[in-house]
This record gives structure tokens, sequence and C-alpha cells, in this order.
């Protein structure tokens, strides 16, 4: 618990009087460190409005399950990834969210062949304690390989 409380002080450090959008676009902008998870997977933030949030990833064999497709719990991991950053988008520097339901639907096997994918996320409806969301994994042809949609709640910021 002490290691856990910890890293969160220092994000919380790091965030702090940032918008929602402010943190994604200094994190595009290399002027916050991204998400360890994102990182790990080779995710990268391109772009951040209000509402909306897109990533980009190859389909890299280090992500595939045991049958040479890209691993369902990745796509789920992706998806929620970038309804999560849609709806941090629209929070003030003081909320954050945690996700507390997340639907995915998967289409299509991905493959290493299959290139590089969009990850896109964006609000649907925002209330002042919960927000939905949907998103979508794309191929640069637009071809579908999921969809998804998220409840998320929206939370207090652990301060430093």
């Amino acid at each position: 618990m002490r290691r856990t409380r910890g890293i969160d002080q220092g994000l919380s450090s790091l965030s702090e009087g940032k918008t929602g959008l402010e943190l994604l676009q200094q994190a595009m902008a290399g002027k916050l460190p991204t998400a360890p998870l994102l990182k790990a997977l080779g995710c990268l933030l391109v772009e951040a409005t209000d509402g909306f949030a897109r990533f980009e990833l190859s389909a890299t064999e280090e992500l595939h399950s045991p049958v040479y497709a890209l691993h369902g719990g990745v796509l789920s991991t992706l998806l929620d990834a970038a309804m999560g950053a849609a709806v941090l988008t629209t929070l003030d520097s003081a909320k954050g969210y945690s996700t507390a339901t997340l639907t995915a639907h998967l289409t299509r096997a991905i493959t290493a062949r299959t290139g590089k994918l969009m990850i896109e996320g964006w609000v649907v409806h925002r209330g002042s304690r919960l927000v939905t969301a949907e998103g979508r994994v794309s191929d640069e042809q637009g071809r579908l390989f999921a969809h998804g949609s998220a409840t998320l709640s929206i939370i207090e910021r652990p301060s430093s």
C-alpha cells in the first residue's frame, strides 16, 4: 500500500492545477510521462480535444494471444484507455475518473499483418457524477476491429 500511495502522490504533483485536456496535451508534447501501461503496450496518444481522444498502436506479436491474434484483453485495455482519455479531456483540475463498466465487442482478428491501429474514444453523455463513452479500434483503411462502450465515474483527484 505504501508504494502505491507514493506513486499516486508523485503523479498528483505532476498533474496539480492542470485540466484533463492540459494533462493529455502535455503528455503528447513529451512534458509529462506516458501512462506506464500504455508505454508498455507501445500505445501513443496522437490527438486529444474536448470529449475525444485518439491513440495509435502497431499490432506487434508481443501483444498476441497463443492463437496469433491480438489478445482480447489488450483490445479491451485500448478501448478503456481511449474512452477514459476522452472523458479526461472534459474534466477540470480537481477531477479524475474511474471506469465503472466496460463492454468490448471484437469484430475481427488483428494479426501482425494488420498494421497500424487507430483507437478512438469519445464522450456520449457527461453528467455530474457519471459519463458514458464509446470507442472503436480500426486500421488505416477504416476497417473496424473492435468497438465498445463504458460508464466512468467522476472522482476527486488525489492531492499531493
